[in-house]
């Protein structure tokens, strides 16, 4: 199985985040890094950067399907599993868990994705988070800012945090600093 064709991010999603990587060395975390795709695509033009995935993938399996088909799932397709992400990302570290339960230091992260979307995601929490993680001069990657389910809650999150700078790529992908 092709599992990197499961991945949701499309390629102008992953150009945005690596515009935000300025330097050849620095750390990114992506909490709901699923099958890796974004990692494996900008491992290869920051090859010396610390990745870093997080994903309750064995806790919380869900089918996996194409992206364009995200309701149509059905029993024939795989579940997630850490498994795809360590296949496609090797060089990566990898937490098999909730955000919620990792403990980074303050101050880790040049580059925080936060991709994880669950009807019981805290979003709050997740951005808040987020911003005690985050370097100085880092840069948080939000998405779902127009989800039929989730863009109120990723609207509420991000108000609540109060960032100084927001650039919106597309509607869905935004960068916060």
């Amino acid at each position: 199985m092709d599992s990197l064709s499961k991945g949701y991010i499309k390629p102008e999603e992953i150009d945005f985040i690596r515009s935000f990587m300025w330097d050849d060395e620095g750390s990114i975390l992506e909490v709901g890094a699923y099958v890796g795709k974004t990692f494996h695509y900008l491992h290869q033009h920051r090859p010396n950067w610390d990745y870093v995935g997080v994903d309750p993938w064995e806790i919380r399996p869900f089918r996996m399907t194409d992206p364009n088909i995200e309701f149509n799932r059905t029993s024939d397709d795989p579940e997630s599993h850490s498994k795809y992400f360590k296949e496609n990302c090797p060089f990566a570290a990898c937490h098999i868990d909730y955000y919620e339960n990792i403990l980074f230091t303050k101050d880790t992260f040049d580059v925080i994705i936060l991709s994880a979307a669950l009807p019981n995601i805290d979003m709050k929490f997740h951005y808040t988070k987020a911003v005690r993680e985050i370097k100085e001069d880092g840069v948080i990657i939000g998405r779902y800012l127009n989800h039929p389910k989730y863009s109120k809650l990723v609207e509420e999150a991000v108000n609540s945090i109060r960032p100084e700078n927001f650039m919106n790529l597309n509607g869905s992908m935004f960068a916060i600093w």
